[in-house]
């Protein structure tokens, strides 16, 4: 990785726990004192991360998700390009 890559890895970061995000995309990240310093929670969930505690889906997965995604995807293509009327 070079350094260019490190530092938009740093920034996206940033902007992730400036905005509330309380998940860093690598743990050890999570560990920095000044990423902690932020909130008490960042290390929690890093921990329960860690742990296998964590769910990947916040919500129960839905198994026809990527169809109605297509669907969806149809509908607004048509609609913006004209074929379909509101």
């Amino acid at each position: 990785m070079d350094c260019r890559s490190s530092q938009a890895d740093e920034r996206r970061t940033d902007l992730l726990l400036e905005n509330g995000s309380l998940v860093t995309p690598i743990i050890s990240i999570g560990r920095d004192p000044d990423v902690q310093k932020r909130s008490i929670l960042i290390s929690l969930v890093d921990e329960m991360a860690t742990k296998g505690i964590l769910k990947v889906w916040a919500r129960p997965p839905v198994p026809e998700l990527s169809k109605i995604i297509a669907i969806v995807g149809e509908e607004i293509h048509d609609f913006l390009s004209g074929k379909k009327k509101s």
